[in-house]
């Protein structure tokens, strides 16, 4: 409601008619009625000196009157009433700030775009934020998720199926879904498309028929379970740049190039160096990189290699202090490397730079590692019976003259009196405590450019800790393929999202500490149309400063809360 002064005009005589402009709810549209008539013009000027000006103070003055008002509001609360168990009396609005970059990045349009193509009856934009923010702040599965859909102040008005359904529908363009991401990421933020960090990991399922995609593979988590390996790549900056899925038997090092050749290819990469630790690096590897022009910057074990780098690493000489805490030296060398092909077993000549580093505190971890490591082999030395290859994971390489049957697994028995911790080996491995060596492809940068790309790969291993532990991209309660391809997508795309807040927050707060003010910004229903906030941080409040959103109003009403989540979807 807004108060104005008017001057009609009737007869060639002036009348001034103070006039309410309202919002007509059922029309949908503004309309004016006069609110109070003053007379004409004329006779005004008898009293007043300026009756303009009078007026308009006066209009001005019934203005701040009805602001005042409508700021203190007298509710009634009938003390008897019980809560409806069918309403969501609480409801989530930090999910706003998630929704501002999500148009940001304009999801919304990409996903309306395809809709036009489709004969789907359901809203897929409105899908897919339910299943992203809710991945973000309250990971369950699909069917939970749909239940709490009134959690947030959107449109959900679709059902279960729908959900399923769509879920089937993106992933026929999930690639489309990558590249969009990158794009307007690319546009609003600082992106390095030079230096990409690449690592694998993988997410179990516990069932126990394999299919096309779940296949028994390595398990990180050292479960027997079929797995999906995702392989990812990020930038410096943490900016997720790409994925891909993989049947769990993959070998971590097939995943590396076609996943390459898919980012190249789709978003124009020109060069990259691909940074990643020693899973990664193979002969194989190394040389389709640097035949399609790109780089790597690898980790590379000492344990096992030739007695020409062994040797290198041990001299003492041309160490150079980078720190208080590493010392490291380099040497360029020309390596034969020999790859299998469709033609044949052909040998390469790799030009590379292995640049030896040593670290005090790298080698108290090493130390403390193994004495745990040896702690388990004593322990199975003791009982046999007890072992488990899980729990028991590396401590038999330290057990002399033991073996296990070829078919079980199992240690076989007639071994039990003759076991002994295999002491030679513990030492050949000591001297080595607190080296270790990284490999590169770029021969002129320096060993500090080096060292310092290589030390940011804790960047991706802090990606997939958000997908499994904040996301709880597990277990994933789907079983067709498709559906489980596209709960990764939205998995994926929750990790945009919330990278891309934590970089317009300064990277000040871990995405723990942003998910957890997120999920705890709500608004609770106290009568009426009105609404009390329940929360606010230091994270809050940040997000209000970067990102131009008030969360921090006390009371609310339904019209306040519909025009912030309105707000944040202007482009």
């Amino acid at each position: 409601m807004s108060i104005e002064l008017k001057i009609n005009t009737q007869r060639g005589k002036r009348y001034l008619v103070i006039t309410e402009r309202y919002w007509d709810k059922e029309a949908k549209k503004a309309r004016t009625k006069t609110y109070q008539n003053l007379g004409s013009l004329e006779k005004l000027q008898e009293q007043y000196l300026d009756p303009i000006a009078h007026f308009k103070e006066e209009a001005k003055r019934l203005n701040e009157e009805f602001k005042e008002k409508k700021r203190l509001i007298e509710l009634k609360l009938d003390m008897s009433l019980t809560i409806n168990d069918n309403v969501e009396n609480t409801k989530n609005i930090g999910y706003v700030a998630l929704s501002k970059i999500y148009h940001e990045l304009f999801l919304d349009r990409f996903f309306s775009n395809k809709q036009r193509y489709s004969k789907k009856n359901f809203n897929i934009s409105n899908i897919m934020k339910l299943l992203v923010f809710q991945r973000i702040l309250y990971p369950s599965s699909k069917r939970s998720t749909w239940e709490n859909k009134d959690l947030f102040f959107e449109n959900s008005s679709f059902s279960l199926e729908d959900v399923y359904r769509c879920l089937s529908e993106v992933n026929t363009y999930s690639h489309d879904i990558v590249k969009h991401l990158y794009s307007h990421t690319l546009k609003n933020y600082s992106v390095e498309k030079e230096t990409l960090y690449y690592d694998v990991t993988n997410y179990y399922f516990e069932i126990d028929k394999e299919d096309e995609i779940r296949k028994k593979g390595f398990s990180k988590e050292k479960r027997s379970d079929p797995i999906i390996q995702m392989g990812l790549f990020i930038d410096e900056n943490q900016i997720p740049i790409s994925y891909k899925l993989f049947p769990g038997n993959t070998h971590d090092t097939k995943t590396l190039i076609p996943i390459l050749n898919e980012v190249k290819n789709q978003l124009g990469f020109i060069k990259t160096i691909v940074v990643a630790g020693k899973g990664l690096n193979s002969n194989e590897n190394k040389i389709n990189l640097v035949k399609a022009s790109n780089g790597y910057i690898f980790s590379e074990k000492i344990l096992g290699a030739n007695k020409d780098l062994c040797t290198f690493v041990l001299d003492e000489k041309d160490y150079q202090c980078y720190s208080s805490t590493y010392r490291f030296k380099s040497r360029i060398v020309k390596k034969p490397v020999f790859v299998t092909s469709d033609k044949g077993r052909i040998k390469y000549v790799l030009e590379e730079k292995q640049v030896v580093v040593y670290s005090e505190k790298y080698a108290n971890r090493i130390k403390h590692k193994r004495e745990l490591t040896l702690t388990k082999a004593n322990n199975l030395i003791k009982n046999i019976s007890a072992y488990n290859k899980a729990t028991h994971y590396g401590a038999a390489k330290y057990i002399a003259n033991l073996s296990f049957d070829k078919n079980t697994g199992e240690i076989l028995n007639d071994v039990e009196n003759q076991l002994f911790i295999d002491e030679e080996r513990i030492a050949k491995e000591e001297v080595f405590d607190g080296y270790y060596v990284i490999v590169t492809s770029e021969i002129n940068k320096s060993d500090s450019e080096i060292f310092t790309s290589y030390h940011g790969l804790y960047k991706i291993e802090d990606q997939f800790k958000i997908t499994k532990h904040e996301f709880k991209t597990r277990p994933v309660y789907l079983s067709r393929q498709d559906r489980i391809e596209a709960h990764f997508l939205t998995c994926y795309i929750s990790l945009v999202l919330i990278r891309l807040l934590s970089i317009k927050l300064g990277n000040k707060y871990s995405i723990e500490q942003i998910t957890k003010s997120l999920k705890n910004t709500t608004v609770s229903h106290i009568g009426q149309n009105y609404y009390v906030t329940n929360y606010v941080d230091e994270v809050i409040l940040e997000i209000q400063k970067q990102l131009g959103i008030v969360l921090t109003k006390k009371y609310l009403s339904e019209g306040d809360i519909r025009t912030l989540v309105g707000s944040v979807k202007k482009h």
